[in-house]
């Protein structure tokens, strides 16, 4: 079972230096990631993950269809995703103010797109499989309702394999953080186990 951890482990760690890549590319400010975390999971831990119990967060949440298949998220806090919006439109802005702009809401989920596709894109070159995200959807609540919801419509029992990443803007006045999270389906994690990544 460690051994296979390990595998995903290693595919979560290489797909999500592509998705760094990319935001780093897009934001023009260097992003770097924590090692990947892969263990399994039961669903009522969910909302005990590390980027927060009871903050409001926001996420870009994609159903993952293909050969390889599962849901993933890009969650932020609040604060985060203002400051993450700020970098984009070059503009302070207000926590308060993002529930109801919607050029702040269509910034933060091209971010998310950005990332989540780069992410898929890489994992599926390595595993030589067809892993791609439907169309996205942004959501703003707590984090635990957040990844209930989103996991709800992955999951085909209640212990499932989860691929943890935190990636952070550091070179900004204050840190910015980002979870990055794949629920893989029972048919993926077949997949991740039993087949040798391919370098990229």
């Amino acid at each position: 079972m460690t051994d296979q951890l390990d595998q995903i482990k290693e595919v979560a760690n290489i797909s999500t230096g592509h998705a760094a890549t990319a935001l780093s590319t897009f934001l023009n400010r260097r992003v770097t990631m924590d090692v990947p975390l892969a263990f399994h999971c039961q669903l009522e831990d969910l909302p005990r993950l590390s980027i927060g119990k009871a903050e409001e967060c926001v996420a870009v949440y994609a159903p993952v269809e293909g050969e390889a298949g599962g849901g993933m998220f890009f969650i932020t806090s609040m604060t985060a995703a203002c400051l993450f919006v700020e970098q984009v439109l070059a503009d302070p802005f207000r926590e308060e103010a993002f529930h109801k702009n919607a050029l702040a809401q269509s910034a933060f989920q091209e971010i998310g797109n950005i990332v989540i596709g780069s992410y898929l894109t890489a994992f599926s070159e390595m595993m030589n499989v067809s892993s791609y995200p439907l169309v996205t959807e942004l959501s703003i609540d707590l984090c635990g309702a957040l990844l209930a919801e989103g996991a709800f419509h992955v999951l085909e029992e209640e212990s499932f394999v989860l691929m943890e990443t935190e990636m952070q803007l550091n070179d900004t006045e204050q840190a910015m953080t980002g979870l990055l999270l794949f629920i893989p389906n029972s048919d993926t994690v077949k997949i991740l186990t039993n087949q040798v990544p391919r370098p990229l």
